[in-house]
Parts: C-alpha cells; sequence; structure tokens
C-alpha cells in the first residue's frame, strides 16, 4: 500500500474515531472539550483517540500513532467552521 492510500485509509479510520468520541459534532469542528473550556488542546483528542484505537477491536490494527496523529491533525485542520453555530464562533475566536 502507497503512503497516500495509507494515510487515505487512515483518515477514514480517525474520522470514525472522531465521531465516536464525539469530536466531529454537528459544526464538524468542535468536541466537548471546547463545550467545556471554550479552548482547544489537540493532546487531549489525541490522547483520547489512540485509548479508543487501542481498546477497540475494530482499529486495532492501526498501530502507528504517528500516522494516525497526522490523519487527525489534517482533520481537525480542515474542519469546516458552521458561521451559525456558536460553538464554532467560540472556539474560532478564542
Amino acid at each position: 500500500m502507497g503512503i497516500a492510500d495509507m494515510m487515505s485509509d487512515y483518515r477514514e479510520v480517525a474520522f470514525e474515531v472522531l465521531k465516536s468520541i464525539g469530536v466531529i459534532a454537528c459544526c464538524d469542528a468542535h468536541d466537548d472539550y471546547w463545550y467545556n473550556t471554550g479552548s482547544f488542546d489537540n493532546d487531549e483528542i489525541y490522547a483520547r483517540a489512540t485509548t479508543k484505537v487501542q481498546m477497540s477491536a475494530e482499529y486495532s490494527s492501526y498501530t502507528d500513532m504517528k500516522v494516525f496523529h497526522e490523519a487527525i491533525k489534517d482533520i481537525l485542520d480542515n474542519a469546516g467552521i458552521d458561521s451559525d453555530c456558536p460553538f464554532c464562533e467560540k472556539a474560532y475566536n478564542a
């Protein structure tokens, strides 16, 4: 498998994991950490997503955490901003 295919595969898995832990919500950019604090912490998301991957038989074959974290970063960096969402506004103006 080429690196582009591998990253695409990891992005799909990362998106599903992020969605399952509540990082990708209605505005595709915020999670409960933002709801609670109004700030954003990649380390918090990486830790939660990594734990989910390690504990889940569905994702357990995805063990290259460096690539997985790059996929998460790519998803979060390219998340859309919903101008009608107060949480997006709060997060991006923090």
